[in-house]
């Protein structure tokens, strides 16, 4: 069995992430296309994924419906597909693929071997608890997606959207890494947040030390520690925010109905509302979206708050006969 590279890996997690993106491109579809073309190595990590889902149960459709990255690649190029029938094929690819993760090292012997990297996803408004087995604990947001991978040297977890508060547990021999697909959080033993939000991430340390690195289109990197009290946030063009201070007590307030934002566009906060919310909240003025707000929401008062915010803001609110609430300028 071939093994896949750790830089190849993380890679093909990015390329995933874009081509996941909805607001994803032609441009950037062919980017992806390009990049499995680039060279055998992409190739062949490609496959190696696919094979080793033809070995799992239970994905509920059979592998002989499901194209190879390669000959999805070769219709793209030999066919009159649309650029966003190409999309498809191979994001059907790498939604099958995703939780099939290669050690590191290679360690074909993990104790949490490839075939047993396991998916969660919450629904609208529903965080969950989730128990690792070295004993991490991670609460996974509302409308969220995670990925997780360990192995003899290795514990990766992929954060495919939305957010999730770790509690690590200490193991200085298998590093804990977080992908967030344009960039990675790696920790030993710490407490911290991580919220994928509208192409940004943000991340938030309670405890103990992280450190973010990202990599850009060109293949550079950058890389900043972070300590408890600190936040943190990166772009998904790889660039690395400031570091700024932030109480360690409210770090994953999220986990008990209350959000704390600071500096933050208002097109984030919905996004990060409607996650929980029954009705979403539609911005319906792309300036209004990009209002900078520091506040405290409650959960359960949110509409209140949006209303209570509009009134001292000259934004106009309207609740359509869906029950979403709509947003506008006057």
């Amino acid at each position: 069995m071939k093994v896949i590279r750790s830089h190849v890996r993380a890679e093909a997690v990015r390329q995933f992430m874009a081509l996941n993106d909805p607001r994803a491109t032609p441009e950037q579809i062919q980017t992806v296309l390009d990049w499995v073309e680039q060279s055998p190595q992409h190739r062949d990590a490609f496959e190696a994924v696919t094979e080793a889902w033809h070995a799992c149960d239970g994905v509920g459709i059979s592998p002989r419906q499901s194209p190879t990255p390669r000959a999805a690649v070769r219709r793209w190029h030999q066919s009159p597909l649309s650029a966003i029938g190409a999309a498809a094929a191979l994001l059907l690819v790498a939604v099958l693929t995703i939780g099939v993760l290669r050690d590191h090292d290679g360690d074909a012997g993990s104790s949490i071997g490839d075939r047993d990297a396991v998916r969660y996803a919450t629904e609208t408004g529903v965080p969950r608890e989730v128990a690792l087995p070295d004993g991490s604990q991670v609460t996974l947001g509302g409308a969220s997606k995670l990925v997780v991978s360990y192995g003899k040297r290795h514990r990766d977890i992929i954060l495919v959207d939305g957010h999730a508060f770790f509690d690590v547990a200490s193991d200085p021999s298998r590093p804990f890494v977080v992908d967030t697909g344009d960039g990675e959080v790696r920790a030993l033993g710490t407490r911290f947040d991580v919220r994928k939000v509208l192409g940004t991430t943000v991340v938030e340390v309670a405890e103990g030390a992280i450190r973010i690195t990202t990599r850009d289109q060109q293949g550079q990197t950058q890389s900043m520690a972070v300590k408890a009290g600190t936040r943190a946030s990166y772009s998904s063009d790889g660039d690395l925010g400031p570091a700024l201070s932030v109480d360690p007590a409210s770090v994953g307030s999220w986990r008990y109905g209350r959000f704390n934002f600071v500096d933050t566009p208002l097109s984030h906060i919905v996004s990060e509302l409607n996650r929980y919310g029954e009705h979403s909240i539609v911005l319906d003025d792309a300036a209004v979206g990009e209002m900078r707000v520091t506040a405290v929401i409650r959960l359960d008062k949110a509409d209140e708050w949006l209303r209570s915010f509009a009134a001292i803001s000259d934004i106009v609110v309207i609740t359509d006969a869906s029950g979403d609430l709509r947003l506008n300028s006057p």
